[in-house]
Parts: structure tokens; C-alpha cells; sequence
């Protein structure tokens, strides 16, 4: 769990803190690999490989599960928000803070980036993108075996451990130009949700979606 500048192993019988490590600045978010032994974390830092400024960054991190030993670090340039979401080999960042690239994925065990998506040129279908310039990157969550990514323009479910576009959609266009607003979406219980605030910017409403057949399998 991450709380403030610090993430701590807890015995979730007992409440106790079993170890615990502290970071430079707040932790943005914590992801546990599936078979529970890595964890990532992300946290605003600076990057010692730019010899002048601006060298602020947000730091990715892979650590032992257990020991908390730091085993790789990334850095994404420049950008403001990230949040980790663990996948099989690796890990997605969902870059919030950005217009050029959205979404990252690095492979164990170090940190190699492979994907920065959506890529250039972009594939017909592939978003999120608005009026050609790739959109900032919300979130990503895993959902079967696909890995939804999940921007202000729209979403598209891909392969979590490539990057391979699958399938995607544009989210609703307004009529004052621009697209309806989509926060994080989140699966659970094998649904799809998300948070779609509604023309009138008054009130947000929970919905279901139905995936691609493809993004389901």
C-alpha cells in the first residue's frame, strides 16, 4: 500500500506493518504483479541522466514484493501523473500529464520500454487521439486478456504484453465539438465500467460497457 511518501508491506490478519520504505515525494500508485512477487511504484523525482534542467520526471520503479529492494527504474520525461497497472511481465504507465504519448509498457526484468502508444503513425481506428494529436493517457486496466487504455478522446483494448492494437472506439462527440468526458474505467467481476460525465458537466453517471468480442476472449 502506498500512503503519502512511503509504501508498506502489511499482514493483512494482523494490521501490522511488516516493512515499510520511504520515497522522495508522494507515491502516485502501487501495482502488484499477478503471481504477487514484484510491485511498481511511481513517484515524482528527477532524472540524474539530463545534464540541465528541466530534469523533474516521474520515476518507475519494480521492486521485490517481499524485501522492498529497488530492482529497475524508469524514467518518463516531463510528465506530471502516472499510474502503474501490472501485467503479466511487466508493467502499463498511464502518463496523465502529457499530449504526445500516452501510454508506456516495460517489460521485466529491466524496465525495457516497449511500447509508447498510441504510436505514429496511427493505425485507422486506434485512440485515444483528438484531431490527430495523441490525447493524455487516464488509466489502463487489465481486462481478460487485453489491456484496456483509456483517454480523453476514447479507449482501446490491446495486447497487455505487446502493445497490438486490438480494437477501439472514439468516445462521443459533443455538439459544441470536443468529446464527452470518460474518467478510469475499472473491471470487475468480468464487466467493464466507467465514469461518464454527462454534456452538462452537472453530473456523472456509472456505465456499463460492452467490449469487442476479441477483447473479451
Amino acid at each position: 500500500v502506498g500512503s503519502g511518501h512511503e509504501v508498506a508491506l502489511v499482514d493483512t490478519l494482523t494490521g501490522s506493518v511488516l516493512r515499510s520504505m520511504r520515497f522522495p515525494s508522494t507515491v502516485m500508485s502501487v501495482a502488484t504483479s499477478p503471481d504477487g512477487r514484484l510491485i511498481y511504484v511511481t513517484f515524482d523525482g528527477t532524472d540524474p541522466r539530463r545534464a540541465k534542467p528541466p530534469m523533474f520526471a516521474v520515476v518507475v520503479e519494480e521492486l521485490d514484493a517481499s524485501s522492498l529492494k529497488v530492482l529497475a527504474r524508469q524514467y518518463i520525461d516531463g510528465e506530471l501523473t502516472a499510474l502503474a497497472t501490472a501485467v503479466s511481465g511487466g508493467v502499463w504507465v498511464a502518463n496523465s500529464g502529457g499530449m504526445q504519448w500516452s501510454e508506456f509498457l516495460y517489460l521485466s526484468p529491466k524496465l525495457s520500454q516497449v511500447v509508447r502508444k498510441p504510436l505514429f503513425p496511427f493505425p485507422s481506428g486506434t485512440v485515444p487521439t483528438l484531431d490527430g494529436v495523441v490525447t493524455q493517457g487516464d488509466s489502463a486496466q487489465v481486462f481478460g486478456r487485453s489491456v484496456f487504455l483509456v483517454g480523453s478522446g476514447g479507449a482501446s483494448c490491446d495486447d497487455p504484453s505487446t502493445g497490438s492494437f486490438i480494437a477501439g472506439a472514439p468516445f462521443p462527440e459533443l455538439s459544441g465539438g470536443g468529446f464527452e468526458s470518460w474518467d478510469p474505467f475499472a473491471a470487475w467481476h468480468g464487466l467493464l465500467y466507467g465514469a461518464r460525465v454527462t454534456a452538462s458537466g452537472l453530473s456523472t453517471e456509472i456505465v456499463r460497457i460492452q467490449p469487442p468480442k476479441a477483447c473479451r476472449a
